[in-house]
């Protein structure tokens, strides 16, 4: 089944029920709430995931063949079939601020997944983040630290092990050293690779991304879809507090199936 919206709800929930820290900069989308309605019906339907804290940065889709599936942990995207949801107003993400947060509940399929993508001002390639599980199973980001059309990697943890639920993080920290960061299950890891050569906070862009992307690469390269379930996502746009940080992680992994 398609995770099908026909009727968006794009109010945010009652901020005194959010089950862990935040601040204004804190996004979620939780593919299990049961505001996410399923619509199986007819051919055109609109997916919609509401941003939950303040409703503002909302994931859609509205091509019904790409919507992720319904799964009883939240969302199936595979590698099969072109799965992939937009957030729907990009204002003022990623924008000039000194780096930011992911994490995810996920269990991984096959690799190579590509799970979040947050594509330059000038075109739909990715530069300022491109966050996959790689086909050596090392979740980790890729990024450019200005809106240029080369994409490296900077850092990847531990291998993942396939078809095994984890809840990871990542944190890209841009001040001066710039800073990466791998949790899985709130424990850091060891990154396996890093080269955060020449990523700076001076020459980070100031401009909105033109799109981001969960679930896939980029609408350039459709068919790399993130192989696997997410259960939920939460989004930091600049580094939180470790309070906050600590606050999510711990929220997810009581959540992981």
């Amino acid at each position: 089944m398609d995770i099908g919206i026909s009727v968006g709800l794009k109010d945010a929930q009652n901020l005194s029920s959010i089950p862990f820290e935040y601040d204004s900069n804190t996004l979620w989308w939780d593919f299990t709430f049961s505001g996410n309605t399923t619509e199986t019906t007819g051919s055109d339907t609109y997916s919609f995931v509401p941003e939950r804290i303040v409703g503002a940065h909302n994931l859609e889709q509205n091509v019904k063949d790409a919507q992720a599936l319904v799964d009883a942990n939240g969302a199936e995207f595979n590698d099969q079939t072109v799965r992939e949801m937009y957030v729907d107003d990009v204002t003022g993400l990623t924008n000039n601020t000194d780096g930011w947060y992911f994490a995810a509940n996920i269990n991984v399929e096959s690799s190579v997944s590509q799970l979040f993508n947050i594509a330059r001002n000038a075109s739909q390639v990715a530069s300022r983040g491109e966050i996959q599980v790689p086909s050596n199973g090392q979740f980790g980001i890729k990024m450019s630290n200005n809106d240029s059309g080369t994409i490296n990697w900077v850092a990847r943890g531990p291998a993942l092990t396939l078809a095994t639920w984890y809840t990871v993080e990542i944190q890209l920290d841009l001040n001066n050293p710039a800073v990466v960061t791998i949790w899985y299950d709130g424990v850091e890891q060891t990154l396996a690779f890093q080269n955060l050569s020449g990523i700076t906070m001076t020459e980070f862009p100031s401009t909105d991304p033109i799109e981001i992307i969960a679930g896939n690469k980029s609408v350039a390269s459709p068919n790399e879809s993130f192989d696997g379930v997410v259960q939920q996502m939460i989004f930091q746009n600049g580094v939180p507090s470790s309070a906050i940080r600590t606050s999510i992680s711990n929220y997810l992994k009581g959540q992981k199936p």
